[in-house]
């Protein structure tokens, strides 16, 4: 029988590993709920294939409705990255240790 040693950073790696993939998971599928909400206006769907092209650009004519989700996706994509900033900083402390 093999006996595995749990260690503080091995915790917090998987912590941070866990958060990063269900703030990535919340920016995909906000950013998603926020294209087929704007999809649904008239205004929206009037810029064209430039909606597609542009679509940087394309955000600030997305309907109020929409830009809750938008907001929801910039805030979980900051938490995405957050966490790959923790990680680099737990896996330097690792290697340091």
């Amino acid at each position: 029988m093999r006996v595995v040693k749990v260690t503080l950073t091995g915790i917090l790696t998987v912590v941070v590993a866990t958060v990063a993939l269900a703030a990535w998971i919340v920016a995909a599928l906000a950013f998603v709920r926020a294209w087929i909400v704007a999809n649904r206006s008239e205004s929206f769907r009037a810029l064209g294939f430039s909606r597609y092209v542009n679509w940087l650009g394309s955000l600030k004519h997305m309907p109020l409705e929409a830009r809750a989700h938008l907001t929801l996706f910039f805030k979980a994509f900051a938490v995405f990255f957050a966490a790959l900033a923790a990680a680099l900083v737990v896996g330097v402390a690792t290697a340091r240790s």
